[in-house]
């Protein structure tokens, strides 16, 4: 997303090498500053071209100062559209989602009664997942890949499988969060801990031992 915003600004006249660790670092400040996920692409890109609503200016650490406008919402459609960047047609983040959700080994955890199953509690995490807007755009591009992969068209099976986008406050950190707080629960207690005599002997399946 970050050389792809570069790509972007040089369209606008300001030069940013994507090679360059000094320009990227200026660029990632820039798209953590500046950047949302689009829910209306047609809408927010003609109020880019017709108002001045969604310009906004930035400081470079030269103190000279530049202005973004379409390429605010632009830089994230690399994440949704498999034509974006240099992309060239590899799968979005929805159609990697979307096509676990329709794996038949996974049928019978694709949604239940009780809320517990897997297009019930879609959690999002990590830095990328803060821009505003995301979690609302990745719950209809899911949306709409399930009607076209799923559902063959039809809209209402949507209403009964309660589709719910995660997305906690902490997000950002929540794998570190999550990997500290399983990694004190095992220093309290040696029981699942996998030891390397225990793997030499039986393998994988020592993950799952009682």
């Amino acid at each position: 997303m970050t050389e792809h915003l570069c790509s972007l600004l040089a369209k606008r006249g300001y030069a940013f090498n994507p090679q360059s660790t000094a320009d990227l670092e200026v660029v990632r400040g820039i798209k953590e500053t500046c950047c949302f996920v689009s829910h209306n692409l047609a809408k927010d890109t003609k109020l880019a071209l017709e108002t001045t609503l969604t310009d906004m200016d930035y400081m470079l650490p030269d103190k000279s100062v530049i202005r973004l406008g379409k390429e605010r919402f632009m830089a994230a459609e690399i994440l949704f559209n498999s034509s974006a960047g240099n992309n060239n047609g590899k799968d979005t983040i929805a159609d990697v989602i979307v096509n676990t959700l329709c794996d038949k080994n996974l049928m019978n955890d694709f949604y239940k009664e009780d809320g517990t199953g897997l297009v019930q509690n879609i959690m999002i995490t990590g830095g990328t997942t803060m821009y505003a807007g995301m979690g609302q755009r990745l719950k209809t591009e899911i949306e709409n890949g399930l009607v076209d992969k799923k559902y063959k068209g039809s809209r209402a099976p949507l209403k009964e499988i309660g589709l719910t986008i995660v997305d906690p406050p902490r997000r950002k950190n929540a794998v570190f969060i999550g990997a500290s707080l399983f990694a004190r629960q095992l220093a309290i207690s040696e029981e699942g801990w996998v030891t390397k005599a225990m793997w030499d002997e039986i393998g994988p399946e020592a993950v799952f031992k009682e």
